[in-house]
């Protein structure tokens, strides 16, 4: 199989595309840059890329007839915080961005589309316990409370539409906070990956309790992983399935860390701040559909990025 991977010289998109690679797999990377880091670019060794602009139609269309592809794993998108900042660049990265993986697919008949959804597309935990869901199920009541979930609301309904009306198999991953070698500072997540790397530095560090709330949590690898899983799944009904990771509270978190990191120096505060979206979603169907279930615990995952910075 040959994917072609949006946003594949980025976070999620290099583990995808090495993943691919050592199941036997083929992967192009399609991004605006050119070319990559000497890290990034070791850990793509063997792919093939693409410079395109995923805002034109054509450039996609060209990229995918040029690598003669299979499939589309659509994993680019402008951040939380950014797209707060600019909800039309948000619409036109997120949104018509996918539309466009949308229609190459249909317009080339390939086998798939997978996309990455995110927790932020459903709402806090206060708007479910009236329904009773104490675990989310893979199609709850949409209710995104920031510019970021609605773009990510509007690709799940609109992957459906498609697959209703062209036949088109659209699968989207639902992934919760993500955390990992090679996320970029200054995302609305971006403090947990502090928590880690900063201790490793031995540096002193704050976090908020959450009112010992549980969030939900994926590891990098694990959320390429869902990705992966999804577009060389054997026929799976087209639909978003959570693919999030561990549950846990703010508290157990940073336990693992100190258990992985002995000199790790957080502070937990009561500051009566609240996870921004639910904490537990039900991830049985994404791996009876899939075969998708994470492959590290927390603390695994902890240690496998204190050993990717140490090298």
């Amino acid at each position: 199989m040959k994917v072609l991977i949006t946003g594949g010289l980025g976070f999620i998109g290099t583990y995808a595309a090495n993943r691919l690679l050592s199941l036997g797999h083929e992967a192009v990377t399609f991004d605006t840059l050119a070319g990559s880091s000497p890290e990034v670019a070791e850990l793509l060794k063997g792919t093939e890329h693409f410079r395109g602009d995923l805002l034109n139609p054509m450039s996609l269309f060209e990229a995918v007839k040029k690598h003669k592809v299979d499939s589309i794993m659509h994993l680019a998108a402008l951040r939380n915080l950014d797209s707060q900042r600019n909800p039309y660049l948000a619409f036109r990265l997120n949104c018509e961005g996918a539309i466009n993986c949308y229609e190459a697919a249909r317009v080339f008949g390939l086998e798939r589309v997978v996309f990455a959804s995110s927790s932020a597309a459903v709402a806090p935990k206060d708007f479910y316990d009236p329904l009773g869901f104490e675990e989310l199920p893979d199609n709850p009541p949409l209710r995104p409370i920031n510019v970021y979930g609605v773009t990510k609301a509007f690709d799940e309904m609109m992957g459906k539409e498609y697959s209703v009306v062209y036949g088109l198999s659209v699968v989207g991953v639902r992934l919760a906070l993500i955390y990992g070698p090679g996320k970029k500072a200054g995302s609305k997540t971006s403090g947990w990956n502090d928590l880690i790397e900063r201790s490793i530095q031995g540096e002193p560090m704050t976090q908020s309790r959450l009112s010992d709330l549980q969030v939900s949590i994926n590891y990098a690898k694990d959320a390429s992983e869902a990705a992966v899983c999804a577009v060389t799944a054997k026929n799976p009904p087209s639909a978003t399935y959570n693919c999030t990771g561990h549950c846990v509270t703010s508290t157990q978190f940073c336990e693992a860390i100190r258990r992985v990191i002995p000199k790790a120096n957080i502070t937990l505060v009561d500051d009566g701040a609240k996870p921004a979206t639910h904490g537990r979603f039900d991830t049985r169907r994404a791996k009876e559909h899939l075969g998708y279930s994470p492959v590290y615990s927390l603390e695994q995952g902890i240690e496998d990025h204190v050993k990717i910075l140490s090298k």
